[in-house]
């Protein structure tokens, strides 16, 4: 018996060993300020780090890692959770996990699942309750997530007890979800939903959100960055075989909501959600929907995508909608010059759009379309993307400027040759090799880091180079350091340039 124990102790001992992390220090890069290379504490996992958030209170780094399969392309269900102390680079604690989706709360650790949610003690790391549901959301010490009855659950994090139940569909998807006030959200799910974070449910507008397939579809190419920015979608639904993401984002004006469904643009009193007007769309074939208030006009932009299977594909026709804000009447329509667009951008006052050959820009406050400029294929190549001239620099003089504080007023675009050309007044005026632009990845009130392929850039607030890292990877300033998540690797730098 005492054999056993022992095989047991000294099994259980070496899989700790082999599932903590390797720590050394390594080179990383060299200072711009002076002729020293810079080291840094490098913390290496077993498998790729999948989710990181930092704690200012304790000052410590959680991460998540899990394992990817052969293609590289999904993720293995296990992994681990480990707490990293940045002020003396050494791992509190480390566990293997399924929940491995993490936030913080307070003294608590929340890790999530497709299917379950544990809520860890942050300092030590065991579990203190686990349910069966993945976390959803969180506001005001409160997380939702859906029961085995498809209940709406809300959990309060510091009375550790359910406070409220509500019937907010989960078969639909949330297409968005805002906060009204500090107390009260909205979720778009086959209507809108206000929830009170002590009283739950406060009123409901039924609207429909999705639809049954007809055809087949054509897998869409369009990038989703303007949608990402501006729509906070929460997948619910495990039902197979319908179109969804069609609705539009919610327009919390005042106190007034607007909304669009695939059957009306509604317009709702936000304290009661007494309904004020609604527009039929019934005659359009709506998709993915945009709606952006300009003065006294709703403007509806249907984008011709959507989604079907979590696949992005084709659907619908490109419009745009313009209805007075007051009433709903229509004042505006037009599909005649927006074909099946794949990308498209706020830029001031216009938004605009983009196939693979031609760029046409919207005046948002009259609606006016006009063509930019036609993308000779032979000269610049396919269109692939917008770029955003605020996120990536170029080095001119010594100095790391971003695109636009050059010149503010250039559309940018890249295209498939590895291009980046800037437009204005209808002309090609700029043009740049991707690889000579840096990337904006984070930044904190003395220094910015811009990325490059395999390599990274810190800046100083006045756009001088301070150090370059021999490593591309997603940054975060914490107090004194930069955490540097890369792959398996999480390496730190102390900022004492």
């Amino acid at each position: 018996m005492l054999q056993l124990r022992t095989t047991i102790y000294l099994l259980l001992f070496s899989f700790i060993l082999k599932s903590q992390p390797a720590i050394f220090n390594q080179t990383i890069g060299l200072s711009a300020v002076s002729i020293s290379t810079i080291s840094c504490k490098t913390f290496s996992f077993e498998s790729s780090i999948y989710n990181a958030k930092f704690d200012s209170i304790s000052n410590r780094l959680y991460v998540s890692t899990r394992k990817k399969d052969a293609s590289g392309n999904f993720y293995s269900k296990n992994g681990v959770i480990a707490s990293v102390n940045i002020a003396n680079d050494s791992v509190n604690w480390h566990k293997t996990s399924t929940e491995l989706n993490i936030g913080l709360n307070n003294e608590l650790l929340i890790a999530s699942s497709d299917n379950k949610t544990a809520l860890l003690k942050a300092n030590f790391g065991y579990e203190e309750k686990i349910f069966e549901g993945k976390m959803l959301y969180s506001f005001k010490n409160t997380i939702l997530f859906y029961n085995k009855n498809k209940k709406l659950v809300a959990y309060d994090l510091i009375t550790k007890t359910e406070k409220w139940t509500a019937d907010v569909p989960a078969e639909y998807n949330w297409n968005d979800v805002k906060h009204l006030n500090d107390s009260t959200i909205i979720i778009a799910a086959g209507g809108l939903y206000a929830l009170h974070y002590n009283k739950g449910l406060l009123w409901k507008i039924s609207e429909k959100t999705t639809t049954a397939p007809e055809n087949k579809f054509t897998i869409s190419q369009m990038l989703n960055n303007y949608i990402n920015n501006n729509v906070n979608s929460v997948y619910t639904s495990t039902v197979q075989n319908q179109i969804s993401a069609l609705a539009s984002n919610i327009l919390i004006e005042k106190n007034r909501i607007y909304f669009a469904g695939t059957e009306n643009v509604i317009c709702a009193n936000a304290t009661d959600g007494k309904l004020i007007w609604e527009h039929s769309l019934k005659s359009y074939q709506p998709s993915q929907m945009i709606l952006r208030l300009e003065e006294s006009v709703i403007v509806l932009i249907s984008t011709g995508k959507a989604a079907f299977n979590d696949q992005a594909v084709v659907y619908g026709k490109s419009f745009i909608l313009k209805l007075i804000s007051e009433n709903g009447s229509e004042i505006f329509y037009n599909d005649s010059k927006i074909g099946s667009f794949i990308d498209f951008l706020q830029f001031k006052n216009n938004l605009l759009f983009a196939d693979r050959v031609d760029l046409t820009r919207t005046n948002i406050s009259n609606t006016l379309l006009q063509n930019l400029l036609e993308i000779n294929e032979h000269n610049y190549g396919r269109f692939v993307e917008f770029i955003d001239g605020n996120k990536y620099y170029i080095e001119k003089e010594g100095y790391f400027l971003p695109l636009n504080f050059i010149n503010d007023n250039v559309i940018y675009f890249k295209t498939e040759n590895d291009k980046v050309y800037g437009v204005t007044n209808n002309f090609i005026e700029y043009e740049y090799h991707f690889t000579e632009l840096y990337k904006f990845n984070c930044e904190n009130n003395q220094y910015t880091l811009v990325t490059q392929q395999n390599k990274s850039l810190i800046l100083n607030k006045n756009f001088e180079l301070i150090a370059r890292i021999d490593a591309e990877c997603k940054g975060m300033f914490i107090g004194n350091k930069l955490a540097l998540l890369n792959n398996r690797l999480l390496q730190l730098i102390n900022l004492n340039f």
